[in-house]
């Protein structure tokens, strides 16, 4: 679903979130888990995200990604 809202937009490169909190922790030499905070730009609305990126032939590639949207 989101890709299909940022295919809709126009330029292509359009951001609809503002990120904060972002941190990174290293779980091994090639995992880290990412969490951080998304508010919308269009409606406000908020999220706490967390994902897990695993090192696959020197690129990085998302294994595992949850957002929980709060008040």
């Amino acid at each position: 679903m989101q890709l299909i809202f940022l295919n809709d937009r126009a330029p292509l490169n359009y951001i609809p979130f503002i990120i904060t909190n972002f941190k990174i922790k290293l779980l091994s030499s090639d995992f880290v888990h990412t969490t951080y905070c998304t508010k919308s730009i269009d409606d406000g609305n908020r999220s706490l995200r967390s994902s897990i990126w695993k090192l696959n032939d020197g690129q990085w590639q998302m294994f595992f990604h949850q957002g929980t949207p709060t008040k």
